[in-house]
């Protein structure tokens, strides 16, 4: 996880997954065909189930990259209404090196939240360390 050091709201987390061969581009390449045909999918690891999927546009980072918002469901207690979480996600083909780089807003009392995003100076920084390795 990675946050600001100015605004500790601000921040980011970060997953980075080696591949060998032309892996990591069919990782962003599948990525980026199930954002487009996928409206919900159900996050397994966690039982949260997300929809309105929308891939947005590439963002232009690394060799490849895919860029999608999303919304998670967490289930409400008792009668109450589930929680909508908005979601951000960039992932990021650094050659044989995936970068998935997520944030989420924290719904407030009026049920509301803005979209989500994820900083392009955390992604920026992260990237040019990778670069820097090689």
């Amino acid at each position: 996880m990675i946050s600001s050091k100015k605004d500790s709201a601000t921040g980011a987390t970060v997953i980075l997954s080696p591949h060998s061969g032309q892996d990591a581009a069919r990782v962003i390449a599948e990525l980026r065909t199930a954002a487009e045909e996928c409206e919900t999918f159900e996050d397994v690891t966690a039982d949260f189930p997300y929809e309105d999927t929308e891939l947005r546009a590439d963002p232009g980072y690394g060799d490849e990259s895919v860029s999608l918002r999303l919304t998670q469901i967490v289930a409400g207690a008792g009668d109450e209404e589930p929680v909508r979480v908005p979601f951000a996600v960039v992932a990021v083909q650094q050659g044989a090196t995936v970068a998935v780089f997520y944030d989420f807003d924290r719904p407030r009392a009026s049920g509301d939240s803005p979209p989500a995003a994820v900083p392009e100076a955390i992604v920026e920084a992260q990237l040019k360390k990778l670069t820097a390795k090689g």
